[in-house]
């Protein structure tokens, strides 16, 4: 994942539909303190990847993309 953000926006909310399974995506711009790479974490867990591995199991999920 490597979005973009315009620079007078400070987050976005998207939801994405897989199949039977929704995904509620939240980007937000990191603070000035924060590491200067993409985090993206999936219902709480860090993807090292920097991938959203979509799964249609029927289920919602949380997804939050901090970006630098």
């Amino acid at each position: 994942v490597s979005p973009r953000l315009p620079k007078s926006w400070s987050s976005l909310k998207l939801h994405y539909r897989y199949h039977d399974t929704f995904y509620h995506i939240t980007v937000a711009r990191a603070g000035s303190e924060a590491p200067r790479k993409t985090l993206v974490f999936v219902d709480g867990q860090e993807q090292p990847d920097g991938l959203i591995h979509l799964v249609a199991d029927s289920h919602e999920h949380s997804v939050d993309i901090t970006v630098p």
